[in-house]
């Protein structure tokens, strides 16, 4: 299940759009004035390089993605099943796979890769209308482009292998035919929309000046056109509301809370110990740590999906959806933690993470491709996991008895720290760009990892 995982997180990394077409230029009038038809003829766009590495790769992955669903996918939901259902299973994995398949050749790619409107392309590819040998599908390269049909022919494959995901949902409880039907509705109606929003634009190529650009981000960022920019801080208060609340209704209902003093008196008891828990030396260290690793983590984070948007000219939906390889490579961690902590130890995690993060944060600064800067974002996401729960973990153990206070006082730097370099590196953007921040990132937490190590090294005194 975790490979499944690692293939489809895949997809986080690759950007796909559609391809922009140069249309010829007027000839010039016959009674033009001499001066002018002297004037020397404005140069054509030169036409995008196909490579035959990049074609090769995207073929490559296309049959990659083909063998995950047949016979991978089907198999894997196949040996989860009573043995009885097994054919089943594989036949509605198989089936689901080709009907997804020639649905896509029909409208898929159409409505989906095609100019329109916020959640709908266009019909101009209905059956491929267009799609030809020669025809060409932009990249995030300028003047760099692969044939259209490999483009079709990959996105079909994630179409079909997101639809076949489902039927391990439903096994062994729904009708043949009602699987299909629940197929189609939820490919046009859900992954269609989704595909179009967050994966189409015109490419690199069709950004001229800035009222293009304009163009493509209004495009991509949707939500604000439709809906305004402060819809999504609504939305999260809303969210965090809904979170207070039912902390409140826990804290309530939970008779060991209540036994604990939970209400008021618990909380002023807790910031009545924060004082003496400052005079711990080695807790004061740790909060300063805290309140470091704030500052630059987060105070380089928060540019992140902009400094994307201006360096490889993306939109605000797939800033942001790249700027979730933060989350992924925090998962990946995650996944391998406990046997991490066995081999490496406290010290070599502190090690690690701090490595992580300075590699992460110079490959954001200094990297000209856009994958390679979506890997450095991933890189930053284990670093700080790393990093954090190494030093979290001697906050625990620094006064047992008041574990909550400690923790509490912890956080409150952390969040210090985040709020001061956010505010710190706003002004350094607005003098020297985003650059400098990165790189200011990469040095100051690759100084604090060490530190950290030589306070372990030294018995955390």
């Amino acid at each position: 299940m975790k490979n499944l995982f690692a293939w489809i997180a895949m997809t986080v990394c690759l950007a796909f759009a559609c391809v922009a077409m140069a249309q010829d230029k007027p000839a010039a009038a016959p009674d033009k004035p001499a001066a002018e038809a002297m004037k020397p003829a404005a140069a054509e766009p030169a036409k995008p390089k196909v490579d035959k590495g990049d074609t090769a790769w995207m073929l490559v992955s296309t049959a990659l993605v083909i063998l995950m669903t047949i016979p991978g996918l089907a198999l894997f939901y196949g040996g989860m099943v009573r043995s009885k259902n097994t054919l089943s299973v594989l036949m509605q994995v198989f089936v689901t796979f080709c009907l997804i398949a020639v649905l896509w050749v029909i409208y898929g790619y159409s409505i989906t890769f095609t100019g329109g409107g916020a959640f709908f392309g266009g019909l101009s590819k209905l059956f491929l209308s267009g799609v030809t040998g020669e025809s060409l599908a932009a990249t995030f390269s300028k003047g760099v482009a692969i044939p259209e049909l490999a483009f079709v022919a990959f996105q079909c494959t994630f179409a079909a292998i997101t639809c076949g995901l489902i039927v391990g949902s439903f096994a062994e409880r729904i009708k043949f035919s009602a699987a299909l039907v629940f197929a189609v509705l939820w490919f046009t109606f859900a992954y269609a929309p989704i595909a179009h929003m967050v994966w189409y634009w015109d490419g690199p190529d069709a950004i001229t000046d800035a009222k293009s650009l304009e163009v493509v981000t209004a495009a991509a960022g949707w939500l604000g056109e439709h809906f305004g920019w402060r819809t999504i801080f609504f939305a999260m208060a809303a969210l965090l509301f809904v979170v207070a609340l039912l902390l409140v209704l826990e804290v309530k209902r939970n008779p060991l809370a209540a036994r604990r003093g939970a209400g008021r008196g618990a909380i002023r008891q807790s910031l009545a110990r924060m004082p003496r828990l400052l005079v711990h030396p080695r807790l004061r260290v740790l909060i300063a740590t805290g309140y470091v690793e704030g500052l630059f983590i987060f105070g380089a984070l928060a540019f992140v999906a902009i400094y994307l948007q201006r360096r490889f000219l993306v939109g605000p939906g797939l800033a942001g959806t790249l700027v979730t390889a933060y989350a992924a490579g925090g998962m990946l961690y995650a996944l391998a933690a406990r046997r991490a902590v066995r081999r490496l130890g406290e010290r070599g995690l502190a090690t690690l993470g701090g490595a992580a993060l300075f590699i992460g944060y110079l490959g954001l600064a200094l990297s000209p491709f856009l994958t390679l800067t979506t890997l450095s974002i991933g890189a930053v996401g284990a670093g700080f996991y790393m990093l954090h729960t190494t030093v979290q973990t001697h906050v625990t153990q620094v006064a047992p008895e008041d574990r909550g206070s400690a923790v509490a006082l912890f956080a409150t730097f952390l969040f210090l720290g985040q709020a001061s370099g956010v505010w710190l590196a706003s002004h350094v953007v607005d003098g020297a760009g985003m650059t400098p921040v990165f790189l200011a990132a990469a040095l100051g937490l690759a100084a604090l990892a060490t530190a950290f190590r030589y306070f372990l090294s030294s018995g955390g005194t």
